[in-house]
């Protein structure tokens, strides 16, 4: 038992030095003097606090690319989610998702290569492949006839930083490559479930009090978003927002809870407020119940009720007491996603790199923001140059990115 004890004990030590390193290796990228501006975040030190702590994740094609015998194709993230990194190869011309195949063979100290993903015969000049410097300085992407491609599977719904460049390493000879990157998306169908917003009459005073409203679905899917009405109040202001399982009064653990800060420009032109629950991944069947629960920190919020004419009673508590009248309802719409409707793919930047002889710029810097929602892919995608040459192509490629930091 001590032997065995001891064992588990060396492995633990031997996971959280491997978690601090790729902490470190993340801060450094991220946090350093020119690149934490560019991922949003206030300060150099909130940047180190936040990426450090996890709290704000971020995704490095090679850093995150795990080595032999710990390799996988797809590859979970630092952080435990699963299938993130699909490492990919294209059977025909175009950027077409259906064509894309999986590498499953394996190259390991080759020319400058550690170790990377590939394709059928292993005759690496030939072939296309995808892995990792043997310097610790970037990925590499080496296509053949058609492309090789990095996707990041998206496991967040929220915004996203991404920064990095693709680099021609093969000056002597070939044209380059062309390179793309595509956001693979799902359109899905998002409707209006229960309640009302508008020509409602009454008004809740928040004070400090802890609010309940029992919601009844009418749609089965998932919980998207909740909106409320600020009738008035000193924004920015606090807010604790909650879902619990199940009617008035709220018991148990909440599904889900944020304290958030909202401000003016959260409103829309009606002074509504959208709660996305998209994080929470709520599903609930028709006829279920739910409590949604919100309070201020501070005094001083009004927010709409529901006060239909001789209507005395509804499902709105008041800490954990009620139902209350006058209004006896919270004002508020809910919204349900039923089902995927169909893909969407965007290209969100394309090129062509070379490095001809004697020329050190072969090499193309890129960033942006955007949207994502859960199950996404952003693809990285290199294409054999306009003259398609096997030995020529091979490109390094450094790739990071960042949940964007909170506001507050």
């Amino acid at each position: 038992m001590k032997r065995l004890t001891q064992s588990l004990v060396t492995v633990l030590i031997f996971l959280f030095a491997l978690a601090t390193t790729a902490s470190a290796q993340f801060k450094d990228d991220v946090c350093k003097d020119g690149s934490w501006q560019e991922f949003r975040f206030k300060s150099q030190g909130q940047c180190i606090a936040l990426v450090g702590s996890g709290e704000v994740p971020v995704w490095s094609l090679h850093r995150d690319f795990l080595l032999y015998p710990d390799n996988q194709n797809p590859s979970p993230d630092q952080y435990g989610n699963a299938n993130v990194w699909h490492y990919r190869y294209s059977v025909s011309p175009g950027h077409d998702p259906a064509a894309y195949f999986l590498y499953t063979d394996y190259l390991m100290d080759w020319s400058g290569i550690r170790e990377a993903w590939t394709a059928g015969t292993i005759n690496e000049s030939y072939s296309p492949l995808l892995g990792v410097r043997d310097d610790d300085g970037g990925a590499v992407l080496h296509p053949y006839e058609f492309a090789t491609i990095a996707s990041w599977r998206s496991p967040i719904n929220g915004w996203i930083g991404v920064r990095g460049n693709f680099f021609d390493i093969q000056r002597d000879c070939g044209d380059g490559v062309t390179w793309a990157i595509d956001h693979e998306t799902s359109t899905k169908d998002m409707v209006r479930d229960q309640g009302q917003l508008f020509n409602t009459g009454g008004e809740i005073e928040l004070g400090t009090d802890i609010w309940s409203q029992s919601i009844t679905t009418g749609i089965a899917g998932q919980l998207a978003g909740i909106q409320i009405q600020i009738h008035y109040g000193p924004l920015p202001g606090n807010f604790e927002l909650s879902v619990f399982s199940g009617g008035n009064p709220p018991a148990g653990d909440a599904l889900y809870s944020q304290r958030l800060t909202i401000a003016p420009e959260d409103l829309d032109d009606n002074s509504v407020f959208m709660w996305d629950v998209m994080d929470a991944n709520l599903f609930f069947n028709a006829n279920d119940a739910f409590t949604f629960v919100i309070s201020a920190e501070q005094a001083g919020f009004n927010i709409a009720g529901n006060d239909p004419p001789g209507y005395d009673y509804g499902d709105l508590f008041k800490n954990g007491s009620g139902p209350m009248t006058g209004p006896g309802d919270m004002a508020f719409i809910t919204y349900v996603i039923t089902e995927e409707v169909g893909d969407i793919i965007s290209t969100i930047a394309q090129g062509t790199v070379r490095r001809p002889t004697g020329d050190f710029a072969g090499r193309f810097n890129f960033g942006f923001r955007l949207p994502v929602s859960k199950g996404d892919f952003l693809d990285f995608i290199v294409d054999p140059g306009p003259v398609a040459d096997s030995s020529c192509d091979t490109t390094w490629a450094e790739i990071t990115i960042v949940r964007s930091p909170p506001r507050n």
